[in-house]
């Protein structure tokens, strides 16, 4: 079963984050757990740019939550 998390209408989000996540190759280094912890490094601004190196210290990131619904929605 596919849970569908993201509407439809939102895909200029999904092209944010795709585009803005792939400028950083260190995006591939965020796990759910980091997410989940406030540890990815993304900022809280809308941008899904990575401030610091995910895992390496803490900023409270709601952005982090829009990136993990677009990653179980693939």
């Amino acid at each position: 079963m596919k849970l569908n998390l993201i509407d439809d209408d939102s895909s200029d989000e999904i092209e944010k984050i795709d585009k803005n996540l792939k400028k950083d190759t260190r995006y591939k280094q965020i796990t759910t757990r980091m997410v989940l912890s406030h540890t990815s490094g993304l900022q809280n601004d809308g941008s899904f740019e990575i401030l610091f190196t995910p895992g390496t210290n803490f900023l409270y990131s709601g952005d982090g939550f829009i990136y993990l619904q677009h990653v179980i929605e693939d």
